[in-house]
């Protein structure tokens, strides 16, 4: 059996990458609700829209990253053997 050393390289990287996002997606989604949560306790307090929007768009830029780079370890895993990998498993079995 031949192996497939750099599509299993890519398949590494592109998953790592993918984590990466997935966890950036997260942290950017918790500070967003704990924001909006303050907001939501502070009447008095304006919301800055820009700010909110900004959080939004970069939580979309990790979501896009998060499909491109599933993508990508996908077809590198079909190389070499691996599973199919999908967002839901990304941030299971992670310390941090």
């Amino acid at each position: 059996m031949t192996h497939n050393y750099a599509a299993l390289g890519e398949y590494t990287a592109f998953r790592t990458q993918a984590g990466d996002a997935a966890l950036r997606r997260l942290a950017l989604l918790a500070n967003l609700a704990r924001t909006l949560n303050r907001h939501a306790e502070s009447p008095d307090q304006p919301v800055d829209f820009a700010a909110a929007r900004d959080a939004l768009d970069h939580i979309a830029a990790a979501e896009r990253e998060i499909g491109a780079a599933l993508a990508r370890a996908n077809q590198a895993g079909a190389l070499c053997g691996k599973p199919e990998v999908h967002a839901a498993a990304l941030l299971r079995g992670r310390g941090d």
